[in-house]
């Protein structure tokens, strides 16, 4: 779902104008970008939690903490089970089954220009810098449970 996407969705259930919601999820994404720039976490029930994730490291390639803010913030919070949903041929193309099983990552969606994908460990840096780099696409987050990643996975030919 794309931000617009969003905002018709919010103002057909609330009758709030579009330019209200908008303005609304811009400053509520600049709060939460605040306080992870500050080093505090918000959660908010229902919706997800954003962490800023430090890892000490002596490697000069390691992610700064500004790249983390960007990954973490493009988490999403998803409930539907993803044991017996099927994916997309295509889709699952789109990662192959050894990077897939290597990184514990499964395509699920396409979405206009980024891809949903399910990950066991979505504070796995070393899996989402790669999987950017190598499919060239933004990337939409989410966790899943091992049975729902084995499910996935069953599905690659």
């Amino acid at each position: 779902m794309e931000k617009h996407d969003l905002i018709m969705k919010i103002r057909s259930k609330s009758g709030v104008s579009q330019n209200d919601i908008r303005k609304t999820l811009e400053a509520l994404q600049a709060v939460i970008h605040e306080e992870l720039s500050s080093g505090r976490d918000v959660e908010i029930p229902d919706f997800g939690k954003y962490t800023v994730v430090s890892y000490a490291t002596n490697n000069p390639q390691a992610v700064s903490p500004e790249p983390i803010i960007e990954i973490t913030t493009q988490i999403i919070n998803e409930n539907d089970n993803l044991v017996g949903r099927i994916i997309n041929k295509n889709t699952l193309g789109i990662i192959p089954k050894h990077i897939a099983k290597h990184f514990q990552v499964v395509p699920i969606e396409e979405r206009n220009d980024a891809l949903l994908i399910a990950m066991a460990d979505t504070l796995d840096s070393e899996a989402i810098k790669f999987l950017k780099k190598k499919i060239n696409k933004n990337l939409h987050i989410r966790s899943c449970s091992q049975e729902e990643l084995e499910h996935i996975l069953k599905q690659y030919a």
